[in-house]
């Protein structure tokens, strides 16, 4: 099969050697395994999601539904600022790598009880203890 006959943009370049051969042919299996490869990429970084899927779906859904509602009160729950330009001014004054990770770690962790609380007060329950 001739290599023109692939979409534009499908066979990466640290692939075409694999895929193409010295004659400008198609090896189809390893197109294929190139396909896989490239498929599986993107949905774990949420390029493409699955829908009715849990772990792969639109990130969208991450979001809590009222996020736009009430934007400032979950920005305020994790100590940030809404501005990206003051976020990461602060980051460039005083941020080294390690402290970046770890507040984004603390942050990810604040954002879950933002969210858990957000959606048991919608939901009527009283929020859980923390083990």
């Amino acid at each position: 099969m001739p290599a023109e006959l692939a979409p534009t943009g499908t066979i990466p370049g640290k692939w075409r050697e694999t895929v193409v051969d010295d004659h400008g042919r198609l090896n189809v299996i390893s197109y294929e395994i190139c396909l896989l490869t490239q498929l599986r990429e993107r949905i774990r970084v949420k390029e493409i999601w699955l829908v009715g899927a849990d772990k792969y779906r639109n990130p969208d859904d991450d979001l809590p539904q009222d996020f736009e509602e009430r934007r400032g009160a979950y920005f305020k729950g994790l100590g940030l600022p809404q501005d990206a330009q003051v976020f990461i001014a602060g980051e460039a004054m005083g941020g080294n790598r390690s402290a970046l990770v770890n507040g984004a770690l603390e942050s990810g962790r604040k954002m879950a009880k933002v969210i858990a609380k957000s959606l048991e007060e919608r939901n009527g329950r009283s929020p859980q203890p923390e083990l």
